[in-house]
């Protein structure tokens, strides 16, 4: 009795692990439960982020491999697809069936998977939708997705072909997981008769029906998996990636991935596959173990109860109907492209870059959020492939890289996509130097992180912020509230207010400088609090200066100051700014760029003892034009030297100049033109620097960064606008003193809403400008990258209206409206204006949330905000 309830107890026991443990009758093992099988284990945290690269560039042997694998190293990728195609030179046949490896073939393999692993990425994926087919079957030139019809004589043999094939690959590549033996197989264009689709895509007679295609589909899967597990008992399987669209039709012709998942099942479930040879399975892991399609977005909308979420939710419902809930999903080709709709006009493509910078982020979050069954998201594809029209004509294809075209003479630049991706992957704080590693045009300086835009296109670094003045550097603002403002509009550069003649520099009775340490600590604050929210890329200027011991400058206002030529103070002035500048840029490392003034061409930065913010009317306190240029040459070849001293990799930038209408050379006293024209006459004279024993006429000593100061109130950026022409004949001086390819930064630039002296309280003209001005800012950016190509950095002047004082110690109500916000100390906080919100749309793309800009603000928002 006993006996008997102790086996009754060890049923009950035993009875519900009878499925875990999963012995049969004769005590033999059957499969694993399917929470243990591989496609069924997710491991996202691993292996999300993917990429592939098709085509020649990445896997016929041409390819600059250390290339391609350092760039997907430095975004971050984690998982790759290949495309390791078995009917090109891989796989050879024998006029019996009989199938071999191509050695060669075989080593590139290898070769390219060791240069991804070195690079941390392990995981790979390997996709062919070209095959091997038996003898005497009809070939023509282009086989890409083609394949006998289940009817013919040729397809029991394919089909062992194909299994033969995969056995010999899992078995030669154990370091591949994961075999998708087929892409898109759900429609035509990846599932025809011979001599259809890429040969004529209107010849219905030589596409499949949809049955056909499921029972393709099902057959080639069963083949290759059993192929697989015969050379390789882990390779697991992975369904060739369904095309994705909102076809729900079951009719014989829909190419829609739902009607085409459920007619497969429905054959699987059947018992009737596969349909060649003596087995049979109902089994789907004998299929694919990985379910996978191609959900692009190019709308870049993916929220919990977007369509794309839906319609990702609506295919997974038909795996979970047949019993395949659980089993994990491929995304193994994703992403967008800058020539949809075929339109490769320059322009349209960056417009569309910097919107699509804006969705690759948020797209990545709501998969991982809202998607729980998908562990890996390919981005197809890492280049942009300029050649796709001469083969294809304009075509969606050629745009749809993280990179522009490796084949281009300057090399491969990231796209915003691939600055956003390695954002997202690595954090916000994240150094993208590595990105430009490759890419050489000259307005870069040879891949630097802040470089030019390729001709077209928005670089790293290209959207700038300078706030000035009590709001940005007493240590009195608010830095969190400042930083917070600056990430969510998405600043990438900072011009800094850094003033040595202010209170951050002192200088003793020999003439000794050293850096005052509570200020030093307000900087370093300052930085890292930028830092934080992804602004990296810095420029220090300073309009302020100290003077030497007993000139009897020492406490005197000097901002924009200067001893004259050849009086006695002015060679120990020079001095004083070499060991600044050699303190500053050792103690400040994080900071690349320094401007040692400020439009040093206009009479109000660059005025005797007394002059201008004194005596606006005294003329014999300015400087000649030729005086001027001269000081200029002078403090940049000083500042330059000591930035050198304290820092090899600082990088001295031409102190902004004042940008007018002036197109002579000749005679104007102010223009941009007429003092870079003596500016670099000085330097090629052989006589500058005027104090000292050392000359230079090597501009790069003076200054390594071009700089002006192009203020467009009109908006009007066009080819053919004045603003565009002037820039344009600025650098042609540039190009005529042998700094062609010299980038060029504006550090300031922007709109006023007090312009022509409207006054603080008129709010109804003020918002009526901020409505103008807001529609200003992204066409501007987009005609400066495009027109303007050797800039690299354009700083928007400034964060902050600026009222109350302003109007008391400035002569001109200009200088109060020019914020991207309203000023912070108002009693409601500040408001961004339409500027804030317009250029936030043009970094982030259109359907960015701005709900962020409005965080310190308490007052009603306008309407059309």
């Amino acid at each position: 009795m006993k006996k008997f309830l102790w086996i009754l107890l060890a049923l009950v026991f035993c009875l519900p692990l009878l499925t875990a443990c999963n012995t049969d009758g004769g005590g033999g093992k059957t499969e694993p439960p399917p929470e243990t099988r591989p496609g069924r284990i997710i491991e996202r945290e691993k292996y999300f982020y993917g990429l592939g690269e098709p085509g020649g560039i990445a896997v016929d042997g041409s390819a600059n491999l250390e290339r391609l694998t350092t760039l997907a190293g430095e975004v971050g990728i984690q998982s790759y697809r290949m495309w390791m195609h078995t009917g090109g030179d891989l796989v050879a046949i024998t006029s019996q069936n009989v199938v071999s490896l191509v050695p060669a073939k075989v080593q590139y393999y290898h070769g390219f998977i060791a240069a991804l692993k070195a690079k941390g990425i392990t995981n790979i994926i390997a996709m062919s939708h070209y095959y091997r087919f038996p003898s005497g079957f009809p070939q023509n030139e282009n086989m890409m997705g083609a394949y006998p019809a289940p009817d013919s004589p040729y397809y029991e043999r394919f089909m062992k072909i194909v299994e033969d094939t995969y056995a010999l690959l899992t078995a030669e590549f154990p370091e591949v997981k994961y075999w998708e033996c087929g892409n898109e197989i759900n429609v035509n264009a990846y599932c025809h008769k011979v001599g259809g689709y890429w040969n004529n895509t209107n010849d219905t007679s030589k596409h499949f029906m949809l049955t056909e295609r499921a029972q393709i589909g099902a057959d080639l899967m069963y083949s290759a998996t059993k192929g697989m597990k015969a050379g390789n008992p882990n390779a697991v399987s992975v369904m060739p990636g369904l095309v994705f669209n909102n076809d729900n039709s079951l009719s014989q012709s829909a190419q829609g991935i739902r009607p085409y998942l459920r007619t497969l099942y429905g054959l699987i479930e059947s018992g009737a596959c596969p349909s060649v040879g003596a087995e049979s399975s109902t089994k789907t892991d004998d299929y694919f173990e990985v379910l996978n399609w191609h959900p692009y977005n190019f709308n870049g909308v993916s929220t919990a109860g977007s369509a794309f979420t839906m319609l990702n939710d609506s295919i997974y419902e038909i795996v979970k109907d047949h019993g395949d809930d659980g089993k994990k999903v491929f995304f193994t080709e994703y992403g967008y492209t800058t020539t949809e709709g075929n339109n490769i006009d320059p322009t349209v493509r960056a417009s569309r870059e910097q919107t699509q910078g804006g969705y690759i982020a948020q797209d990545m979050k709501n998969i991982w959020a809202n998607l729980p069954y998908v562990e890996i998201v390919v981005i197809f594809r890492m280049y942009d492939w300029e050649a796709g029209q001469s083969e294809l004509g304009p075509t969606i294809e050629m745009g749809f890289g993280l990179f522009t075209d490796p084949a281009m003479s300057t090399g491969p630049r990231p796209k915003k996509i691939a600055i956003e991706l390695q954002k997202a992957i690595k954090g916000a704080n994240v150094d993208s130097t590595g990105l430009y590693k490759y890419y050489t045009a000259p307005e870069t300086g040879g891949g630097d992180q802040t470089g030019g835009g390729g001709g077209t296109l928005a670089p790293m670094g290209f959207y700038g912020l300078g706030e000035p003045g009590g709001a940005a550097v007493d240590g009195t603002e608010n830095l969190t509230r400042l930083a917070n403002l600056a990430g969510e509009v998405g600043i990438q550069s900072y011009r800094m207010w850094m003033h040595t003649g202010n209170d951050l520099v002192t200088v003793g009775s020999t003439n000794g400088v050293s850096l005052v340490p509570a200020k030093v600590t307000y900087y370093h604050t300052f930085i890292d609090a930028l830092k934080a929210k992804g602004v990296t890329n810095f420029i220090a200027m300073s309009h302020y200066y100290r003077f030497p011991y007993g000139s009897g400058l020492e406490n005197e206002w000097t901002f924009g100051m200067f001893p004259a030529p050849g009086s006695t103070y002015y060679a120990p002035f020079l001095k004083i700014v070499e060991d600044t500048y050699k303190l500053l840029t050792a103690e400040f490392p994080d900071v690349k760029y320094w401007e040692c003034g400020n439009e040093i061409n206009d009479n109000m930065y660059c005025h005797k003892s007394g002059g201008y913010w004194n005596n606006t009317g005294d003329n014999s306190k300015y400087y000649t034009i030729d005086e001027k240029a001269q000081i200029g040459v002078d403090l940049m070849y000083a500042a330059t030297k000591g930035m050198k001293a304290g820092n090899p990799n600082a990088v001295s930038v031409m102190p902004g100049l004042v940008f007018d209408n002036s197109i002579s050379t000749a005679s104007a006293s102010r223009g941009i033109r007429p003092f870079l024209t003596k500016l670099y006459g000085k330097i090629e004279s052989g006589n500058s620097p005027s104090v000292g024993s050392v000359r230079s006429t090597d501009a790069d000593d003076y200054f390594e960064v071009l700089n002006w100061h192009p203020y467009n109130f009109g908006g009007n950026s066009s080819a053919s606008s004045s603003f565009t022409q002037l820039n344009l004949a600025v650098y042609q001086i540039a190009k005529d003193h042998g700094d062609d390819g010299k980038k060029v930064f504006f550090t300031e630039f922007g709109y006023t809403t007090t312009e022509n002296g409207i006054l603080n309280t008129d709010t109804a003209a003020r918002e009526n400008r901020e409505q103008i001005e807001g529609g200003f800012i992204a066409a501007d950016m987009l005609n400066i990258r495009t027109h303007l190509t050797f800039v690299a950095t354009v700083i928007i002047f400034r964060m902050y209206d600026w009222e109350g004082a302003a109007q008391e110690s400035v002569a001109s109500n200009i200088e109060i409206g020019f914020g991207l916000f309203t000023d912070p100390t108002l009693s409601v906080g500040p408001r961004p204006k339409k500027i804030a919100v317009e250029l936030q749309k043009a970094i982030k793309g259109a359907d960015i949330d701005r709900t962020e800009l409005f965080l310190y603000f308490t007052g009603t928002v306008p309407n059309w905000l």
